[in-house]
């Protein structure tokens, strides 16, 4: 590799003058160049595992990196951005490239509080959208997003399941429950019918 200087003669035709020419004879990299990676979607650490793509460009092989197992990216328990690496298989004339992922960790919608409850009083609404999120309620004396309080004494745990594809994972909410108080009557005495 390098810079030459070549002179070019024709011996045929006398005093025509020699010409200079600069030839640049590069040498190929002995470094494979990198496969080059499609993206990847970013992920909610709720999701379940994604199958990451074998081919890549024109390029097969393997993925590693946190949270890989058999070309399968799990990202339960990981948040913020992960490294992941892409190894060709042999003889291919490619090398190794590493891309990055984003991993939101799931949140946990804060609940709005219930009052204390009477266990005779009617059917309470539950709110279905809570701290942004949409979804559903279960629990004890819940039915389509309504709680019916009779036959409920003591604290009642509620749970708010957020719709899917919105990175949020359960919350519950404790609410007190009181069975209805008797009020104590005084004792009256005897009473004749003449009397008001």
């Amino acid at each position: 590799a390098g810079n030459y200087q070549v002179t070019v003669s024709d011996d045929a035709a006398p005093g025509c003058q020699d010409v200079l020419i600069n030839i640049l004879v590069t040498e190929p990299s002995s470094q494979p160049p990198a496969v080059p990676l499609n993206p990847l979607p970013s992920f909610c650490s709720l999701d379940a595992p994604y199958l990451l793509p074998t081919q890549q460009n024109g390029f097969t092989g393997q993925w590693t990196g946190i949270g890989v197992i058999n070309n399968n990216f799990d990202p339960a328990g990981l948040a913020g951005n992960v490294m992941l690496t892409f190894i060709p298989n042999p003889g291919q004339c490619a090398t190794s490239n590493t891309t990055q992922v984003v991993v939101d960790q799931a949140a946990i919608p804060l609940l709005n509080p219930l009052p204390m409850l009477c266990s005779q009083q009617p059917v309470l609404d539950l709110m279905p959208s809570q701290d942004g999120y949409a979804g559903d309620w279960s629990g004890p004396g819940v039915t389509g997003n309504q709680l019916d309080p009779h036959g409920l004494i003591g604290t009642v745990i509620l749970t708010f399941t957020p719709e899917a594809g919105q990175c949020a994972q359960d919350a519950s909410l404790a609410v007190d429950v009181q069975s209805p108080t008797i009020p104590a009557l005084q004792t009256l005495g005897d009473l004749c019918q003449t009397e008001s």
